[in-house]
């Protein structure tokens, strides 16, 4: 009887450590608590535009992102030119919490720590929105007017000097091309449409030394257009909304002209 007891047990027992579902307890996934909170700028939305050509972007963000009550969204939109890169940010409080799974009695399913940190973006008690131009400070790299490409863009932006003026840390530039050549030299114009559901953006948190980037994939629907100038040369693209990638809509890299 003792032995059968002590079969009947470690089988209750072990789909709590290795099945999707236990009866006796179940693994669960617990926050450990705010450890780190700091207030920042979140980007709504980020768009390039091509050299030589215009872009334009429409962006709807659920309000329940930011931890609001209310129901509804945030619309924002904006445009740039031959090369410049245009970007909303919306000012948030960030707070950063530690995960670790624990065993907790009783049935349910078991869900799993996935990351060791997480972390919560909620509005500030008076936001503010930023929309325009960025990117464009003198002394910097050339990411403003006749810039030729999107390659080692900045991951952040600072609105200001003042305290709490900088973003959180995003991945809109070039890295490789992954879709196929925009190229004029056809002599007609084009006008493309792309779409995007979402991006990532990151927060970093330091502790004991050691630094960690926190991703938050943030629901934002994009509708970007791109307009590019008949007969004028050929623009590498890296999407970046592509499988593995950060989100968001095309970033550029202009071979050259026509011959």
């Amino acid at each position: 009887m003792g032995v059968v007891a002590v079969v009947v047990v470690v089988g209750l027992a072990v789909p709590t450590w290795i099945g999707g579902w236990a009866l006796l307890a179940h693994t669960a996934c617990i926050s450990g608590g705010v450890v780190s909170t700091q207030i920042a700028w979140a980007p709504l939305s980020l768009e390039n535009s091509p050299y030589g050509g215009l872009a334009r972007v429409n962006a709807t963000v659920p309000s329940d992102t930011f931890g609001s009550a209310t129901t509804g969204s945030m619309l924002v939109g904006g445009g740039e030119t031959n090369g410049s890169i245009w970007g909303a940010f919306w000012q948030v409080v960030v707070g950063v919490s530690p995960l670790q799974n624990q065993t907790v009695w009783g049935p349910g399913t078991n869900v799993r720590c996935t990351a060791p940190f997480t972390v919560a973006l909620l509005t500030v008690s008076h936001p503010q929105v930023y929309t325009g131009e960025i990117f464009s400070w003198l002394g910097g790299p050339l990411f403003g007017p006749n810039s030729t490409s999107d390659l080692s863009e900045p991951t952040m932006y600072n609105l200001s000097s003042s305290v709490n003026a900088s973003s959180l840390y995003f991945s809109n530039g070039f890295h490789t091309a992954n879709a196929q050549n925009v190229s004029t030299c056809d002599g007609r114009a084009q006008l493309i449409p792309v779409r995007s559901s979402q991006f990532t953006v990151w927060v970093r948190y330091t502790s004991s030394g050691k630094s960690t980037a926190i991703p938050f994939t943030m629901p934002s629907l994009q509708r970007f257009s791109y307009s590019f100038p008949a007969n004028f040369g050929t623009w590498q693209v890296d999407n970046l909304s592509a499988p593995g990638g950060p989100g968001g809509g095309w970033a550029f890299n202009y071979v050259g002209p026509c011959s």
